[in-house]
């Protein structure tokens, strides 16, 4: 699958040009899951991501190359699917890459197993603010209006 992703983003950049410092990865459940993926196996090339119900379990943890910006989004206690626990994994992914440096926005709703309403809008407004290798990071003291109030930086 990594060939796959690496295969796509070379032929779309060839053949159109992308801005190849606003590669970005989001995904729910499964595509959470692969995000995660990416965020460890392709970090050199995303500029920030977001996994919906994604994450990774601290055994499973890889630290990721480059340091980029995640929103992690998932559907508290209740977010489970066939036993697998996306709170636990999306909260050990969290403490995971915060102590590799990473800057980390959680988001826990409590819908379960689903995206939450409006999070295309403010996933969105995540990826635009941060581009491959921004600096300082625009949300470094806080995050803007446009955020729900599910959505915290950790301490």
């Amino acid at each position: 699958d990594v060939q796959l992703f690496d295969d796509t983003l070379a032929c779309l950049h060839e053949q159109f040009q992308v801005d190849l410092g606003r590669i970005h990865a989001t995904g729910m459940s499964a595509g959470g899951i692969w995000t995660t993926y990416l965020i460890a196996f392709r970090s050199n090339l995303l500029a920030s991501a977001v996994p919906l119900s994604g994450g990774a379990n601290s055994a499973h943890y890889i630290s990721p190359e480059d340091q980029i910006p995640v929103m992690l989004v998932w559907g508290g206690e209740s977010d489970t699917y066939n036993g697998f626990s996306f709170h636990d994994a999306s909260l050990d992914f969290s403490a995971d890459l915060r102590a590799d440096g990473h800057f980390v926005v959680e988001c826990e709703h409590d819908g379960g197993h689903d995206i939450p309403d409006g999070a295309a809008s403010w996933t969105w407004d995540f990826l635009a603010a941060h581009p491959k290798g921004v600096d300082p990071l625009p949300w470094l003291d806080g995050l803007p209006e446009s955020q729900p109030d599910i959505c915290r930086i950790p301490a």
